[in-house]
């Protein structure tokens, strides 16, 4: 169930390099802090250990869940000069969401290296499709030494493609996307069945169809946990004295 930050700052330029206030005003960007709820996503999950090696092997198959804030068609907005809005919350429909990682297990050292997708089937009910989503990330993971064991890192070297986007079915203005990026993440498990995650991802490659917003550094915090129920058992026999 992820809470989105979103922190943006615009330069309008010249083609000399210097900086101007175009005068149509903010319509189209502008400097603001936004927060809001993104899509949450639903994912069912299954784990497994290959006997006799240190692998594990994991899936997902889920939805994302259109609970993130959506907004009107922004290129019809510009065409009438009206202010609009570029940065979304969410997709706005119930997306398929496909993961799977293959894990080294070490005693101290381990491995990662898993891909993901999402894939959007139909637009929402703006006349907005998102983005086809497939990325990949591989990686060493570190378990700190005792008395602090309960602390992991990790360092992924990742690849996300994105697809353009839709307005009313025609191809969105600067959209489509190949990044490449470096994840660093710390992991603390407070309890056997909760942990606190975060991550710094900063982007040190990007490929954009036409003028997009940059994404130099994204910062994510995290907490999981894992609810465990009762298992059925034979009813306990009592015993007379």
């Amino acid at each position: 169930m992820p809470i989105d930050l979103k922190i943006s700052g615009i330069q309008y330029r010249l083609t000399d390099g210097s900086t101007f206030q175009p005068p149509y005003g903010d319509i189209h960007h502008r400097n603001e802090t936004l927060i809001g709820l993104g899509d949450a996503r639903f994912m069912g999950r299954w784990s497994g250990a290959i006997q006799g090696t240190p692998l594990l092997l994991n899936f997902g198959l889920g939805l994302s869940l259109p609970t993130g804030r959506i907004e009107d068609d922004p290129f019809a907005a510009a065409a009438l000069e009206q202010e609009h809005q570029h940065l979304q919350f969410g997709n706005g429909t119930f997306d398929p969401m496909i993961d799977a990682a293959l894990i080294v297990r070490g005693q101290s050292w381990g491995l990662i290296a898993r891909g993901h997708g999402r894939i959007p089937l139909y637009a929402n009910s703006k006349g907005y499709r998102g983005s086809r989503q497939i990325g990949a990330e591989v990686g060493p993971t570190l378990r700190l030494p005792a008395p602090i064991d309960t602390l992991q890192l990790s360092m992924l070297a990742g690849c996300q493609w994105l697809s353009p986007e839709f307005w009313g079915g025609a191809v969105g203005e600067n959209s489509g996307q190949l990044a490449v990026a470096l994840r660093m993440g710390l992991s603390w498990n407070i309890t056997p069945r909760l942990a606190l995650q975060g991550n710094l991802v900063t982007r040190i490659y990007e490929r954009s169809e036409g003028a997009q917003f940059k994404r130099p550094l994204a910062f994510t915090l995290g907490i999981s946990g894992i609810v465990a129920r009762p298992r059925p058992g034979k009813a306990k026999q009592g015993h007379q004295h």
